[in-house]
Formats: C-alpha cells, sequence, structure tokens
C-alpha cells in the first residue's frame, strides 16, 4: 500500500496499525513528515508514548491530534489520562468541557492515579457527590474503597463496596462493572476479594444475562458452584464440567471461551480435558491472543533449556509482536549460561523489539549483575528518558535504581546519590517495600564506598527490614561491614534491631533476629477450622506443644517454593510429641486444594481457612507463625527466601521454645 501510495499519510498510519513498537513509531513520524497537522499520526503517536509513560510527549500529541478530532470523545477521554499524568488539570479541564461523562472521567482517572483527595475535591466540585446519576454514584464508591484499601480500614472497604452495587442496581449495564479496564478493577474482582460470594452470585448472573459472550465471567461462577457445594465436590465438579461442555457446542467459534474452559478443567482437576482444549484452540485459532498465551505457557514447561530456546526462537518469528516472548527467550539465555557476547547480541536485538520497562530492568539486571558492558547499559538507560525530576510510576523508580548503581560502578558516588536520596521519601503508586528497600540497598553501597560506614550500616539495616529480609545481599552486607568496623559481632542483634522495630506492626513486642522473623509475644486467636480430611481442628488442643502455622495457596509462586521444604520438616517430625506444623490454605476456590495436595504429593495437615487470616493479619502469603506451648505467637516470618535454609530454622526455633516452658 505504500509503495503505492509513497505520499499518503494514510498509508503509513494503516501500516504502523500492523506493526510493534519502534517500527510503528517511525512509520507514524512518516506520515506526519508528509501531513504535519495530521491527526490519526499524532493520535498514533500519542498512544505509543503513553505506553512507554512519556507523558509529556504523549500530552502534545494527543492536544494536535484533537485539533482534527476533537469530536471524538472516547480519544478526549485518553487525551485527558494524559493531561492528569502531566498535572495539566487545567486543560484536562478545557478538554471535557461542559460534559458530564468527561468530567467524571477526570475523577476516574484521579482515583486510578491513587490521587484520592484530589478526586474527592473534584467530585465536590463538580456537584456529582449529591447527584444519584448511577456513574455518580458508582465514583462515590471507588473513593470510598480507595480510601479503606489505602488506609486498611475494612469497614470503609465494605461500605464502598456497598455503594458501588448501588449503582450497579441502578444500571447493570456498563461493562466495567463485570471486565477488567485498566487501571479499574471490575465489581466481581473486588466481590470476589471481599468474599462477598452472594452479592457476587447476583452481579455474575446478571452480567452474563447482559453479556452472554463475557466469558471472563464463567470461572467466577463456577468458584461459586464450588463454594455453595461444600462437602459434595463430586456434584459440582460434574456440575462445571456439564456446563463447559455445553458451552463449547453452543460457541465453538470464539477462542476466548477456550481459555475460560481451561480455567474452568484445572478447577474439576481434569488435565486429561486440559490438554485436549490447549490443543483444539491452537488448531482452530492459532493466531489467537488466546492460543498465543497458551503456546507460551507451553514453552515455558519444557525443562530442556536447549529445545525452550528453539521454540521461543520459532515463536517469535511467528508472532513479533508479542509481548514478554523477548523477555522468556532472554532469561532462557541467561539459563542456559550462553557466552557473555552472544548474551549481548542478544540483549541488543530484544531491546529494539521490546522497550518496555520490565525488559528494559531484566536486561540491566542481569549485566549489572555481570559488571560488563556497562557502556552499554548506560545507552539503554539513557534511551529510556527516565529522570528523577519527573517521577510518575513504579517503573520510573525501579529504572533509576538501576542508573544509580551503574554509577556507583563507574565511581560516579555522588551523582548516584543524588538520584537514590531522590527516591528515597517519594511514595509513588505501586511502590513496594522491596523496591524502597532497594533504593536503600543501594544508597548503603554508595556510602560504603565513600567509606561513611555509619551511613551504610544504618541503611543496609534499614533495606533488610523494610524489604522482609527478602532482600538477602542487604543483610550479608550488613554483617560483613559490622564486624569490619566493629571487630565483632557484639551489639549487632541489638543493632539491627532498632531499625527492625520501624517496620514492625504496632502491636509487635520484642526484637527481630538477624536470620528471620518478626519477634512478638501475643496471645495467639483460637480458632476451629475443618481439614482437608473433613475433621474439625482446634488451636486450643494444641496448648502445650510449639505450633508452626503456615498461611498459602495454591496460585501463590513464593508458597509453592516453599511447601516442599513445610513437608521435608513435617516428614522429620511428625512423631514428635511437642510440636505440630498446621497450614492453613487461602484458597477462595476450595476444590482446587485436595488436587493440589495430590498432584505434589503433600501430606501435611491443611486446614480452610475461614476468616482466620484477618485475626492472625496476614498481609500478604506465604506467612508464617510460631506460636509457643503457652499459646502466644513468638515468630512472624512473612515470605519465602530460597537462599536462607527454612528447615534447620524452624526445627531451632521449635527447641527454642520448648526449652522456654
Amino acid at each position: 500500500m505504500m509503495d503505492k501510495n509513497p505520499k499518503d499519510p494514510l498509508a503509513y498510519v494503516l501500516a504502523a496499525s500492523v506493526y510493534w513498537r519502534e517500527e510503528s513509531r517511525h512509520l507514524y513520524e512518516k506520515a506526519l513528515a508528509i501531513s504535519p497537522k495530521y491527526g490519526l499520526a499524532h493520535l498514533g503517536l500519542a498512544r505509543f508514548f503513553m505506553r512507554y509513560d512519556d507523558n509529556e510527549k504523549a500530552f502534545e500529541h494527543y492536544k494536535e491530534a484533537l485539533r482534527s478530532l476533537k469530536k471524538n470523545k472516547d480519544i478526549r477521554r485518553e487525551a485527558l489520562r494524559a493531561a492528569i499524568a502531566v498535572s495539566s488539570f487545567e486543560e484536562a479541564e478545557q478538554m471535557a468541557g461542559g460534559d458530564a461523562d468527561l468530567k467524571r472521567e477526570i475523577v476516574n482517572i484521579l482515583i486510578d492515579e491513587g490521587l484520592i483527595e484530589e478526586a474527592e475535591k473534584r467530585l465536590s466540585f463538580y456537584g456529582f457527590d449529591r447527584d444519584e446519576n448511577p456513574a455518580s454514584v458508582y465514583l462515590k464508591g471507588r473513593i470510598i474503597y480507595s480510601k479503606g484499601e489505602k488506609d486498611n480500614k475494612p469497614e470503609l472497604i465494605s461500605q464502598g463496596l456497598d455503594t458501588l452495587l448501588d449503582s450497579w442496581r441502578k444500571d447493570p449495564s456498563p461493562i466495567y462493572f463485570y471486565k477488567l479496564i485498566f487501571p479499574r478493577r471490575p465489581l466481581t474482582q473486588l466481590l470476589s476479594k471481599a468474599r462477598r460470594t452472594q452479592d457476587l452470585k447476583e452481579v455474575v448472573i446478571k452480567g452474563l444475562e447482559i453479556y452472554p459472550k463475557e466469558f471472563s465471567l464463567y470461572p467466577e461462577l463456577w468458584k461459586i458452584t464450588f463454594a455453595e457445594t461444600k462437602e459434595n465436590y463430586a456434584l459440582a465438579r460434574q456440575s462445571v464440567s456439564a456446563e463447559i461442555e455445553a458451552l463449547l457446542k453452543k460457541y465453538p467459534a470464539d477462542p476466548a471461551l477456550y481459555s475460560a474452559a481451561i480455567e474452568g478443567y484445572k478447577m474439576v482437576d481434569s488435565p486429561e480435558e486440559i490438554a485436549k482444549i490447549q490443543k483444539a484452540l491452537l488448531e482452530k485459532f492459532p493466531y489467537s491472543l488466546q492460543a498465543q498465551i497458551v503456546r507460551q505457557a507451553l514453552i515455558y514447561q519444557e525443562k530442556d533449556l536447549t529445545k525452550r530456546m528453539e521454540l521461543f526462537a520459532k515463536f517469535i518469528q511467528d508472532f513479533p509482536n508479542y509481548p514478554y516472548a523477548y523477555q522468556g527467550y532472554f532469561k532462557t539465555a541467561v539459563e542456559l549460561k550462553i557466552p557473555d557476547e552472544d548474551l549481548l547480541n542478544l540483549a541488543e536485538a530484544f531491546l529494539m523489539k521490546d522497550k518496555g520497562d520490565h525488559s528494559l530492568q531484566a536486561v540491566v539486571e542481569e549485566f549489572l549483575k555481570r559488571k560488563i558492558y556497562l557502556d552499554r547499559v548506560e545507552k539503554w538507560l539513557a534511551d529510556s528518558g527516565k529522570n528523577p525530576e519527573l517521577i510518575n510510576n513504579a517503573w520510573d523508580v525501579r529504572i533509576l535504581n538501576l542508573k544509580a548503581r551503574l554509577l556507583l560502578f563507574q565511581g560516579k558516588e555522588d551523582e548516584a546519590a543524588l538520584i537514590l536520596n531522590r527516591l528515597m521519601n517519594l511514595e509513588v503508586a505501586g511502590l513496594s517495600n522491596v523496591d524502597k528497600g532497594t533504593t536503600k540497598l543501594y544508597l548503603a553501597e554508595v556510602y560504603e564506598a565513600k567509606r561513611d560506614f555509619g551511613k551504610a550500616l544504618d541503611l543496609y539495616a534499614e533495606a533488610y527490614a523494610q524489604s522482609q529480609h527478602y532482600l538477602k545481599e542487604a543483610g550479608e552486607k550488613f554483617q560483613r561491614l559490622y564486624r569490619q568496623k566493629y571487630g565483632s559481632e557484639k551489639g549487632m542483634e541489638a543493632f539491627l534491631s532498632r531499625h527492625e522495630q520501624v517496620y514492625q506492626s504496632e502491636e509487635a513486642v520484642g526484637t527481630i533476629g538477624i536470620e528471620r522473623g518478626t519477634r512478638l509475644n501475643e496471645p495467639a486467636p483460637d480458632f476451629e477450622l475443618r481439614a482437608t480430611d473433613g475433621q474439625t481442628v482446634r488451636l486450643s488442643s494444641f496448648k502445650g506443644k510449639v505450633v508452626i502455622l503456615n498461611f498459602w495457596a495454591t496460585w501463590c509462586g513464593p508458597c509453592n517454593l516453599e511447601l516442599p521444604h513445610l513437608q521435608e520438616f513435617y516428614d522429620k517430625n511428625k512423631g514428635r510429641n511437642d510440636a505440630a506444623l498446621l497450614t492453613i490454605s487461602t484458597d477462595e476456590n476450595r476444590a482446587l486444594v485436595e488436587p493440589f495436595l495430590r498432584k505434589k504429593g503433600f501430606t501435611f495437615p491443611v486446614l480452610y481457612d475461614d476468616g482466620l487470616r484477618t485475626q492472625f493479619k496476614v498481609r500478604g502469603i506465604p506467612t508464617t507463625f510460631i506460636i509457643d506451648p503457652s499459646g502466644k505467637i513468638r515468630v512472624r516470618m512473612v515470605g519465602f527466601n530460597p537462599n536462607e535454609p527454612l528447615v534447620p530454622y524452624l526445627e531451632k526455633l521449635v527447641n527454642e521454645f520448648i526449652n522456654k516452658r
């Protein structure tokens, strides 16, 4: 098409729509070279820059696009997000004009960005807080829910859900109640997370009446089926299997249904049926997004790394535009330990195709770890355009952390310190404690290089504590530097404790050891729960024993790494009369638990959670508690670190608290 119409900007725009990343950008720019005011080309570039979080450039192109496309309401919605991302609220309101829907979209975007107070002010300013329009009620519900989530207040979360349900009952037709529309979460997801089963059932059933081909809702309905049958899982499996078969006959030509069917067959523990569906999907719809997802998942299951590399190469040849394929290819090459020069060539090609922050982080981390080709690392980071003065999201922080570490390796300690100190006290949406700990770890390295050992020790200790001991490197460097500075380990525990206490819960008492876990001294809530074997288990019946209580889920990656170690501990210690292991499955769909245990060969006791997470204040999994013979929680461990042997440490804790009886 471009050969026939080399001076037609539309030809370049149409061609750009089938290309990916940099290729599409170049084609849009060629269209603008022909016609500088061509709205569709500006729109394409605006979307390109939004994808890479270059909000300033995106906003400029949106403004140009709207000069000729200003009547298009959907484009104005997109432009609002770019305006708010660069804090241009005045221009956002000019774009919205007198359109109430677009003003509501401004409030929605503010909530998405975590600017809850500003969203609440705008809601009031526009008069929507007094409006009973369902769309306005929806905004009220989002604000209340977001406040509750941010401040960890269950009563506000519940009130927010009630308000969202009120909006839905007034008008159940908007698709965002049922479908994930990034970055908003659908009402179905929020109700599922809150375990409001009856409300969820009402919403899902109505959603399927309105959108019968919104196949992602069926797995939610099947979870409810399993929850309602409780003891009779065989009946639930039969019911779900029959419904999947009926749907496949009714909608045989829709690949989205095949993805839902795979989820359903996972629930009924039918690997044979899953394999059949995957095969049918790949044969009938080989170029569908669903088939691409399945095909990549199957590649990751290949144990032979050389063969996996070949499969990734063929996949990329077939689907050069598929996100994450290049990252999987690169990570497999790292595992295969290919020569450094070959890895560099692969990285260069990889970053030409995929300039996403997640990919940049994977590549840069690997080369910084090896301390090789730092000149290339410097160019990649410079090309990212990340600026410590313009930080919009968690990815900006992660990439700038790596930029600072590169500067340290180049002997530019002062420049590295400037970036890291800028990042230290930022509160950015999506930033985890591990991210914050990483900033402190890198700044500690800078101060150690500058021979300011006092500051370095403080920061190593804080990094180790804030990351809940995930950053083992911080703990190791703290110990090494402490011994170097003081000549021994005397006082090390007390030094670390002073920093660890900052990150303990308000109820925590005592200290945290250098090895693992927060030391506590508080009564454990008693409970009575049903086990997978049908027995009822009560915590108080274990009085006089040390109890190891672990919270986990089948879908949790770190849990899956930790559970074999718990099985090892159980096998070695199940004959003891002074200790016991109890594990709590937090899976919403209990039907997944027993098949999972059988498949993995786990035989340790498993109880079904019934609100116990709230009582034990569990905020993430896996989480393990050590309860002493008197019934007091003495240690809390969050997460799993594969670099720290678990079984000997658990045995050490058991013996410690037995001896304190």
